[in-house]
């Protein structure tokens, strides 16, 4: 298994044991975006979930950005710290509300020109 998959499970039983924390930047974002707390378990429990950027020399500790599909097929962004326990989702979004920074897989980051 690979260590981004390995990060992955890891995150997942977090959020299926109920021992993941939120962030107040998540919340917030949550409440921004209309994003739910069923939707970012939709999203990091599906099937196509994947971690598509890691900061694991971030001082703030390693973190991961998943992106998969709500339910009702959003594209959701939910960035997961692991450097400490609990696991910590840091922030949450949906990239189709910013088109500037995604393209439009929401898998891949757009170039600053």
């Amino acid at each position: 298994m690979s260590p981004l998959r390995d990060e992955l499970d890891v995150f997942r039983k977090a959020l299926r044991e109920a021992e993941a924390a939120y962030s107040l930047h998540a919340i917030e974002e949550m409440g921004e975006e209309g994003i739910t707390f069923e939707e970012i378990h939709a999203a990091v429990l599906g099937s196509e979930a994947a971690i598509i950027e890691s900061r694991r020399d971030d001082p703030r500790g390693e973190s991961h950005l998943v992106c998969d599909r709500t339910l009702e097929g959003r594209p959701l962004h939910i960035m997961f710290g692991i450097a400490r326990r609990p696991v910590k989702v840091v922030t949450v979004y949906r990239p189709d509300l910013h088109p500037e920074e995604w393209q439009a897989d929401f898998r891949t980051r757009r170039r600053k020109s």
